[in-house]
């Protein structure tokens, strides 16, 4: 996994946040976007070629923990493998979600979105079977603002030179298809092990930034505010620890997605932007006030890129409280 995400800072040439502002500034964001974009679909590519030269496999298990990509990386795998002429269906098991009223609660009294139980495991292999065996379905289509299953899509068939792509948490949980013979089914395993360095003794994790994509994603799709998001969060990563990672093995195939695709990506709309803008301000001011504990002197532009050797994007006005305006008097790290 290291050797991949070199790869992947080889290709963008961003490692570190310096890095990453120097291309922001220099207007070749695009450019580091694409060709991210660019070696995430070759691996992609890769898996197709496979999946077409064996020919066996009619089920991909797609899972990654929450923000991993995994709905992006299905449709882009569906994308390749039509290149090569092998159609593909693409399911969720979110829809397979339990209606609100039946989900389980954690011991907090909070619903435990993320274990295996909040799953409707019996019509998900229901219709599982009946896909694989040709027969027609419907799928239904979570609703997360009323918290049931909606069934308003068209039925779909499996055809017999169709793959079936499933992506979700639990996909690579062999409760979830023990069923199904392993030479026919393809367990994918996405994972963000990436991060960009700050200096050298502190980084952005992989994991804060599947929390800012999450907080997005609930926003837009789920109805949710970010407060609700950040008081979940710590139960969504204890359920990545006991549902993901135990059942990660050498038949996996693991895909690495990188960093700067990871960030801005995403962001398309203009409720996208505002919300990612008031969620850096608290990154920001969470930083600001930590550093005023520890250093309180105040310092200017040039002596803090001077000192770290970063871009300084902006200044932070302070408050004279002589004049009782703000002033732009300098900016910290």
């Amino acid at each position: 996994l290291s050797d991949k995400f070199s790869e992947v800072c080889n290709v963008t040439s961003v490692e570190s946040v310096n890095d990453l502002n120097k291309k922001i500034v220099n207007d070749e964001i695009d450019t580091v976007i694409r060709r991210a974009e660019l070696y995430h679909t070759n691996e992609l590519f890769e898996i197709s070629r496979r999946i077409c030269r064996e020919n066996k496999v009619k089920i991909v298990m797609l899972a990654g923990p929450s923000s991993s990509g995994k709905t992006t990386s299905a449709q882009r795998l569906a994308d390749t493998l039509m290149v090569k002429k092998k159609n593909a269906i693409v399911i969720s098991m979110d829809n397979y979600f339990k209606d609100r009223n039946d989900t389980p609660k954690n011991e907090k009294g909070e619903y435990a979105f993320d274990s295996l139980e909040a799953i409707d495991l019996d019509l998900f292999n229901e219709q599982l079977h009946k896909l694989l065996n040709n027969e027609e379905v419907i799928i239904p289509e979570y609703n997360f603002v009323t918290g049931e299953k909606e069934y308003k899509r068209k039925p779909i068939v499996l055809g017999e030179n169709q793959i079936l792509i499933v992506e979700g948490l639990h996909a690579i949980n062999e409760k979830m298809n023990s069923s199904i013979d392993k030479k026919n089914k393809l367990k994918i395993y996405i994972s963000p092990l990436s991060f960009l360095n700050i200096d050298d003794d502190n980084r952005i994790s992989q994991t804060e930034i599947r929390l800012l994509r999450r907080m997005i994603r609930d926003y837009r799709t789920r109805g949710y505010n970010p407060a609700h998001t950040l008081n979940t969060w710590e139960n969504v990563r204890m359920g990545e620890e006991k549902y993901i990672f135990p059942y990660i093995d050498s038949e996996i195939k693991i895909v690495v997605e990188g960093i700067v695709k990871t960030i801005p990506y995403n962001i398309n709309h203009p409720k996208d932007i505002v919300i990612f803008m008031l969620m850096g301000a608290v990154v920001a001011v969470a930083y600001v006030l930590i550093a005023n504990m520890i250093d309180t002197t105040i310092k200017g532009k040039d002596e803090v890129e001077k000192d770290t050797k970063l871009i300084v994007l902006t200044e932070i006005p302070l408050c004279d409280f002589n004049e009782t305006k703000l002033v732009k008097k300098g900016g910290r790290r």
